[in-house]
């Protein structure tokens, strides 16, 4: 494959809808993906699982993210527990047609940029090379900046949840709904 292309980005996105997210989630967990606490969690970012994995004879991680508006963005990295420096100083790689095989086993729709796609396909690299920067990013933009900014955004909208909840469920005893 050639070289990965400045224009490339990171992530091809995937989209599902907001109602597939739970079921998307229990496919993660059954196939063995676990929350994590330590990682750089993005605002809107709703689950973070992560498994171990071998691919390409190497042992790697496949971190998957779901945000609230059902994207879902996915990478392999090498592990943080081995190689915690190589970790946060080379390139990550999208993973998502792993993703894609998981939806379309669970029959859950997605839509993707077909385009993006073939050309991430096409023109991504997959040796994982070291790249200093990924360690400026990941400690100024994700540890100082996201990652508290997630935790942030997280927290207010647990509360909106539980307070929609709350009402809810209130609103449903009054009208003697529950339990029917």
């Amino acid at each position: 494959m050639a070289g990965k292309s400045k224009k490339l980005p990171n992530h091809v996105p995937i989209n599902i809808d907001s109602n597939d997210i739970d079921k998307f989630n229990e496919v993660l967990h059954n196939r063995g993906y676990r929350s994590i606490f330590l990682q750089i969690i993005k605002p809107r970012q709703i689950i973070g699982r992560v498994k171990p994995i071998i691919r390409n004879d190497k042992s790697i991680e496949h971190h998957v993210r779901v945000f609230v508006d059902g994207t879902i963005t996915s990478e392999y990295e090498l592990p943080r527990v081995d190689q915690m420096w190589a970790h946060i100083t080379t390139v990550s790689y999208s993973s998502h047609e792993q993703v894609i095989e998981f939806l379309e086993e669970a029959n859950i729709d997605y839509t993707v940029d077909e385009e993006l796609r073939k050309r991430y396909n096409e023109e991504a690299i997959d040796d994982y090379p070291v790249d200093y920067m990924e360690f400026v990013y990941w400690f100024f933009a994700g540890v100082l900046f996201w990652t508290p900014l997630g935790y942030i955004w997280r927290f207010f909208y647990n509360i909106k949840n539980r307070n929609h909840k709350s009402i809810s469920i209130d609103e449903k005893s009054k009208l003697g709904t529950i339990g029917k």
